[in-house]
């Protein structure tokens, strides 16, 4: 796995997790979000007030509603919208492992 900071030198990390077969930017604050892709799906993740989110997009790259293919994770983490684009990176990363079944 490689982070590296955007080469333009703005508030961004690119992530790139071959292990994965992902690659995501995170970056923004209140939201922090990151998008990308995992196994060829588009993936999403974004911050909101105390509460992060992170999707897999389905069959059809859909992100919202419900599909058996989709995956949804949520939780809870103090002062979301201002966590770090490492803290953001962290969470993704665990996510993926789950996913992946790594």
């Amino acid at each position: 796995m490689e982070v590296l900071p955007h080469p333009d030198g703005l508030e961004s990390l690119w992530v790139v997790a071959p292990e994965f077969d992902a690659d995501f930017e995170v970056f923004g604050a209140c939201p922090v979000e990151a998008v990308g892709t995992v196994c060829g799906r588009d993936l999403y993740f974004h911050t909101r007030h105390e509460r992060w989110s992170f999707e897999v997009a389905d069959d059809f790259g859909n992100t919202n509603g419900h599909s058996a293919d989709k995956l949804l994770h949520e939780g809870d983490h103090p002062g979301a919208d201002w966590m770090s684009h490492q803290q953001a990176a962290e969470i993704i990363i665990r996510c993926l492992r789950e996913y992946t079944g790594q």
